[in-house]
């Protein structure tokens, strides 16, 4: 014959066991949600993406949507100044692709550029030759130079005005100018001086 516990003792025996795994549960977890437990998070860290493009650091607006193309298949248009390098059609969009090293007067420039960096949708945005792949750039410890006083700092980097006047701040990141851009603005003057 078999000893057993009547049902009722062993129905509340099971619940003891379950009560006590429950508030070791709600313990631990407790003890994991403790702020003081937490890794801090530094909420103060600004970062932003960043390209380089024939020597010349941009910084990109927050929230911009960009795409890499890797061996852009571009297309030359006849009669076209230098600084255009073409159209490339991507996914059934025609993106323009431009190159500001020839606007810096660069010579021997690549007509056929390993990367180009779309800044805004394909549908309405445009393409930058770079030179490499955007990176993700630390902005907290940058000190901010407004243009009246870095006029040097951008002559040093010989800036040409038509990308002069799309910039809005330049930020000294490790002792390098990061230039903010505005890709609305310099698409236009682009535009402008392609026609």
């Amino acid at each position: 014959m078999q000893d057993s516990l009547p049902n009722s003792l062993e129905n509340s025996t099971d619940d003891a066991r379950e009560s006590s795994a429950l508030e070791h549960l709600s313990e631990a977890l407790t003890a994991s949600l403790d702020p003081t437990q937490l890794p801090s998070i530094d909420r103060g860290r600004k970062r932003t993406y960043g390209f380089a493009a024939h020597g010349i650091h941009f910084l990109l607006p927050q929230g911009l949507y960009c795409e890499l193309l890797t061996q852009p298949a571009i297309t030359p248009l006849p009669n076209s100044p230098k600084h255009f390098c073409g159209l490339s059609n991507v996914r059934g969009n025609l993106v323009p692709i431009y190159n500001l090293g020839a606007l810096s007067g660069q010579h021997g420039l690549n007509t056929h550029p390993k990367l180009a960096l779309i800044l805004g949708s394909i549908a309405t945005g445009a393409a930058l030759v770079v030179d490499g792949n955007p990176s993700s750039i630390e902005t907290e410890q940058a000190t901010t130079l407004n243009k009246d006083d870095s006029t040097a700092l951008f002559q040093k980097t010989d800036l040409p005005d038509v990308i002069w006047e799309a910039v809005t701040d330049t930020l000294m990141i490790n002792n390098t100018p990061w230039h903010q851009l505005d890709p609305k603005v310099l698409f236009t003057q682009l535009s402008r001086w392609t026609h």
